[in-house]
């Protein structure tokens, strides 16, 4: 790295997983791109794992230890907070980057200065890194995506088309939409941003495989979309995605097309509709 300030920071929030966090950060500092400040940021911990990162990072790597725990939602946002650079990854403790992950991502969002956000394809792995299958079939087209054509693309999946760990962000991005919030659900906190983000900017998405997104016991997506007879993470998608449903519903363009109000206000009926199931199987008498 050069004495001058770098162009990217990597935030790893992370509490009481350090078989993961060494994989995970010995593969942010194995990425071909040295421009980049990392830190990772303990959220009150039970295990400490300051000399982990000792001596992982020989002196690359920052560490900053919470006395207080923050939640993942707080801890997200210390790491925004943290970053004085032009971009931002908040990387998982529990997953792993991909040869070429930061340069293709950073390169994406110099090529596309309309953009805010970057993203790419996943794979999921088990918690031994073994092959499970693709993530999803993610967006169609790669490169630079308008906001609108996100938030439609998402509305006509019917679900959160973005996986976390791939996103990297321009810092004053968050300037202009707030940090991260639950201000409708706690466990869609990441989906609520994209959308938030699509509703004013354009994206760019990488159609390359770059980074590997573990599952297992310890994660919160196991609890709230992996685990059968309790679909949390379901419902806080459909609440999210009326949420999106609305905002392009206020759009100009769309009120002026009859085809596409008309779309939107089925899909509204069908989120409405999924998300009482899915309350109703969570709630008895509801």
């Amino acid at each position: 790295m050069s004495n001058n300030k770098p162009i990217l920071t990597v935030a790893i929030p992370t509490r009481n997983r350090p078989e993961y966090l060494r994989q995970s950060l010995d593969s942010v500092l194995n990425q071909d791109f040295q421009d980049r400040r990392i830190i990772v940021m303990d959220n009150a911990p039970d295990i400490d794992v300051k000399d982990l990162v000792e001596d992982l990072g020989k002196g690359e790597v920052d560490y900053v230890k919470f006395d207080e725990n923050l939640g993942v939602i707080g801890g997200w946002n210390r790491a925004i907070e943290a970053c004085d650079t032009k971009y931002l990854s908040i990387f998982h403790d529990d997953d792993v980057m991909l040869p070429g992950f930061l340069t293709k991502s950073v390169n994406a969002l110099e090529e596309n200065p309309t953009a805010m956000m970057s993203y790419t394809q996943a794979n999921k792995v088990d918690q031994k890194l073994n092959y499970i299958s693709i993530w999803s079939d993610l967006y169609p087209n790669e490169g630079l995506i308008k906001g609108q054509d996100y938030l439609s693309y998402t509305i006509e999946r019917g679900c959160c088309v973005t996986i976390a760990p791939t996103v990297v962000l321009r810092r004053d991005v968050f300037d202009k939409v707030g940090l991260f919030t639950d201000e409708l659900c706690y466990n869609s906190f990441d989906f609520n941003m994209w959308i938030k983000i699509a509703n004013e900017f354009d994206l760019v998405f990488t159609k390359e495989i770059l980074v590997n997104y573990r599952l297992h016991e310890k994660q919160m997506s196991k609890e709230h979309w992996f685990t059968k007879g309790y679909p949390t993470g379901r419902l806080a998608t459909m609440i999210e995605l009326i949420k999106g449903v609305s905002l392009l519903l206020q759009k100009e363009d769309i009120k002026k097309d009859v085809d596409k109000t008309t779309f939107l206000v089925h899909k509204i009926m069908e989120f409405n509709k999924a998300a009482a199931g899915y309350a109703k199987n969570l709630i008895q008498g509801i």
